[in-house]
């Protein structure tokens, strides 16, 4: 799927367009997205509950949560710079929903 939007021309553009690949790219965003805002808020209240003196996590807790953290991370960095590569691609060839690129700001 990949190699078919990297094309040029009608059928890059097509694909790029296409609804299940934007459908799975902006879930994949989403979800990732939620994940590490879950992670991030268990590690902030792991480091709050260490300051306040109670006890805390196990090192294996923490080495997990950090490397779900750069995992999820990298993904969704990942699907975020196809979403912007796809944008930057569309806008310069024919507008971002198939307008000329005047037309979608109201130019000419």
């Amino acid at each position: 799927m990949q190699r078919r939007v990297a094309l040029g021309g009608a059928v890059g553009i097509q694909e790029r367009r296409a609804f299940m690949r934007r459908l799975y790219v902006f879930t994949v965003l989403f979800v990732t997205a939620a994940g590490l805002v879950a992670i991030a808020v268990e590690l902030v209240y792991w480091l709050i509950s260490v300051m306040l003196g109670q006890s805390g996590p196990e090192m294996d807790d923490i080495t997990r949560s950090i490397a779900f953290l750069l995992i999820t991370a990298g993904v969704w960095l990942y699907h975020w710079a196809v979403v912007r590569d796809t944008g930057r691609r569309c806008s310069r060839r024919s507008g971002l929903y198939g307008k000329p690129a005047g037309a979608a700001r109201g130019g000419s």
